[in-house]
């Protein structure tokens, strides 16, 4: 056993689907600039791994441990595959899982927790800090004091890593096959029509309460900004729009606009995840704060144009050409992009 590279289990913190790829992302390129130092078993990703394709046929995202002592946990996600993903997905079971590995951490001289930024009333940590940096020599020093450690938060990053090693993290954490090549031909037939494809987020379902409905603009706003798009980047090529929606719309608002809708729900039949990899297949994406497409950006490598005042005048100037990197410094799509 001595043998056995120190084990990391990233188990929660974070939210939803994107802001898990997010803290997946810091931990893959943790793990890169460190040769593989470190195993990784990340519990947090179970309940989307069947959204990816190389975690599709790795439910336990093991990355790459073969820690024998830990099979269990492989078990442990094998079991609940029997059960639909919502009654693991933040619920009380899996919950119950975390609260137990924190006990094992507290009481187990040989395993340790490290939660940064995290405040969470299922465990009892050994230690908690704001933040916990990858990239810091002092914190990584913290992941040798025992071989096992449970690590947790939305402070886990290293922004630095993720630009380093950025072409890794897009192989890694590709979506499943049958997402990616159903917005392929949706594209390809686009692109057939028209010279230039802007991508664009319609948010707002949960938008109308999160931070008292700073982002949440009416279908009007978002119609306006098509018109204005429209005649800033179409005086010399003819442009087509690519709209992701989380709520139904109204088609006939959109009537006379180039616009194509998404193939992924809401508004499509299709599943949410062929709306972020049609997005990132466009030549930019216009979109409110949303780590949703901001990550559909980093996945395509292009650019994002952001939204975030009412009546807000669409110009070529505010177009963010390094993605996800520009937008963890932008003054509005930081809210949600840390």
């Amino acid at each position: 056993m001595s043998q056995e590279k120190n084990l990391i289990i990233f188990t929660h913190g974070g939210g939803r689907f994107a802001n898990q790829l997010f803290s997946y992302a810091h931990l893959i390129a943790f793990l890169v600039e460190n040769n593989y130092k470190y195993d990784l078993i990340n519990l947090a990703f179970w309940p989307y791994a069947h959204l990816l394709e190389n975690t599709s046929n790795n439910l336990a995202c093991t990355f790459p441990t073969t820690h024998s002592q830990w099979q269990i946990l492989q078990q442990t996600r094998g079991f609940l595959q029997i059960f639909p993903s919502k009654v693991y997905s933040g619920t009380k079971m899996r919950n119950g899982i975390v609260s137990l590995l924190y006990r094992y951490s507290f009481f187990n001289s040989d395993v340790q927790s490290i939660i940064a930024n995290d405040i969470s009333e299922l465990i009892r940590q050994k230690n908690n800090s704001d933040t916990f940096d990858l990239n810091d020599a002092d914190d990584i020093d913290l992941l040798n004091l025992s071989k096992v450690t449970f690590l947790a938060g939305w402070g886990v990053r290293s922004w630095t890593l993720v630009e380093k090693h950025q072409k890794i993290i897009r192989e890694c954490l590709l979506p499943n096959i049958i997402y990616i090549n159903t917005a392929k031909n949706f594209i390809q037939e686009l692109r057939g029509k028209y010279d230039y494809l802007i991508g664009l987020l319609i948010r707002q379902g949960d938008y109308k309460l999160m931070l008292e409905g700073k982002y949440f603009f009416e279908t009007q706003q978002y119609i306006d900004w098509i018109r204005q798009a429209q005649e800033v980047f179409g005086l010399s090529s003819k442009v087509g729009f690519v709209i992701a929606s989380d709520q139904p719309q109204d088609f006939d608002k959109f009537e006379h606009l180039s616009v194509n809708f998404a193939t992924g729900a809401a508004i499509g039949k299709g599943h949410f995840l062929e709306n972020m990899m049609e997005l990132s297949m466009c030549d930019f994406i216009m979109t409110p704060p949303s780590t949703f497409s901001v990550w559909a950006a980093f996945l395509g490598n292009i650019p994002i144009l952001p939204l975030y005042l009412p009546l807000q005048e669409i110009a070529e100037q505010d177009i963010l050409d390094n993605h996800i990197f520009d937008s963890i410094c932008h003054p509005y799509l930081s809210d949600f992009v840390k």
